[in-house]
């Protein structure tokens, strides 16, 4: 994930940050995140207000769900998304650096 000198607001970036739900899964998922080279939480913002977590609820649907959220880091590092369901649990791991 490119870090931008735009992105920056403070002294945290800010990045958009668009989770799709496949049609083929109505339960809730839950998202967390956290920096994996160092011990720090990452938050999430959703219409400016800054969560230490996102949920989608259970949605019986035969199209996507989507959730547009931004994603608060620090600065440069490696960071992972933790994204659980009631029938998964997945981790992202990915390279924030500055561009």
């Amino acid at each position: 994930m490119p870090l931008r000198k735009e992105d920056r607001r403070g002294a945290i970036y800010w990045r958009k940050t668009l989770w799709a739900v496949d049609p083929q899964y109505d339960g809730p998922v839950l998202i967390r995140a956290r920096r994996m080279d160092e011990p720090q939480q990452i938050f999430f913002a959703i219409d400016e207000q800054k969560r230490p977590e996102l949920e989608f609820p259970r949605e019986d649907t035969d199209s996507w769900r989507y959730g547009p959220s931004l994603t608060l880091l620090p600065e440069p590092g490696c960071y992972g998304f933790q994204v659980d369901g009631t029938t998964f649990s997945k981790v992202i791991v990915f390279e924030a650096a500055q561009r």
